[in-house]
């Protein structure tokens, strides 16, 4: 992320403001999905659930939509994608 009033670069941190002038740092720009995806925490989380079903030890938390998401997010863009999604919330948050 780059600072819209300095330039300063984040370096991947997750800052909402920067540290040289306090400006805010820009997070328009969407991340790609990435060209090499790994599906194992998806395939591990939906695994888990069929197998609790299964052998009769599932019990509905309310979670199991969540995590799935999650993995599937991780999946798709990468565990980084928090970091983006964390910062542009709380950027567009204080608007």
């Amino acid at each position: 992320m780059i600072c819209t009033q300095c330039g300063t670069s984040s370096g991947g941190d997750i800052w909402k403001y920067c540290p040289e002038c306090g400006g805010k740092f820009e997070t328009s720009k969407t991340p790609e999905p990435l060209k090499d995806m790994d599906f194992s925490g998806l395939i591990t989380q939906a695994k888990g659930y069929m197998e609790s079903i299964a052998d009769g030890t599932y019990y509905e938390d309310g979670d199991d939509e969540h995590y799935m998401f999650e993995a599937t997010m991780e999946a798709v863009y990468g565990k980084d994608i928090w970091k983006y999604i964390n910062a542009k919330y709380l950027i567009e948050e204080e608007k």
